[in-house]
């Protein structure tokens, strides 16, 4: 069973990606001449990552966005602020489509924890393959 600290941990990256990308759209501040969906897709991942990242901190752990051996983090709340940022484009955000893009980033951080899915690691490089000497 997991604690609430965990589940916080899980579930933190959606709630705060909705939060920031659907107020934005909200108030008009995205999408925009000047702010675009980018703006939605950084907003939503920053406040995602960065709120987790704070959580962490707090307590005393080392933040999940930096763990290569722990399940995707940042990439579900990066699929929900796309889906977010698609449909404040097209004018079609409304509370339900933004609760459902919360609720498919869930559902991905969720199946992401089942499955143990993690982020690819990059490489490194030898010498021989032009990479730095040691």
């Amino acid at each position: 069973m997991r604690s609430s600290f965990e589940l916080s941990a899980e579930l933190a990256p959606v709630d705060q990606k909705l939060i920031a990308a659907g107020l934005g759209g909200e108030f008009g501040l995205v999408p925009g001449p000047v702010l675009s969906g980018q703006a939605v897709l950084e907003v939503g991942v920053t406040t995602a990552v960065g709120g987790g990242l704070l959580r962490d901190l707090l307590a005393g752990q080392t933040p999940m966005i930096l763990r290569w051996d722990k399940e995707i983090y940042a990439v579900p709340a990066l699929a929900g602020s796309a889906v977010t940022a698609v449909l404040l484009h097209l004018g079609q955000y409304t509370a339900w489509a933004g609760t459902l893009a919360a609720l498919g980033a869930v559902a991905l951080r969720l199946l992401a924890l089942g499955h143990h899915w993690t982020a690819p690691r990059a490489r490194r490089s030898t010498p021989a393959e032009g990479g730095p000497s040691a």
